[in-house]
């Protein structure tokens, strides 16, 4: 082994396929979170400020159905409007 040989150089560099995680994507459309949120059935309001909007919750946290909000909240992860 010689340290001052040339390395050898691959033809061309590889590269991870892209998973396109940041790519545009459409709103799904009619989702259980849209519906519900549409109706005011979900216990939430969206309290809009000057310094951003928040999530002011109806009920308290700890008497909140998880069993029955939980799957339709998370649902909600997937909207953008």
């Amino acid at each position: 082994f010689n340290s001052l040989a040339k390395p050898i150089l691959s033809a061309k560099p590889v590269s991870n396929p892209k998973a396109g995680a940041l790519r545009r994507r459409s709103n799904p459309p009619n989702t259980e979170f849209r519906r519900f949120y549409e109706r005011g059935d979900l216990p939430v309001a969206i309290e809009h400020s000057g310094a951003g909007n928040r999530i002011q919750w109806k009920v308290d946290i700890d008497k909140l159905d998880y069993h029955h909000y939980l799957p339709i909240l998370v649902d909600g992860l997937r909207e953008k409007e």
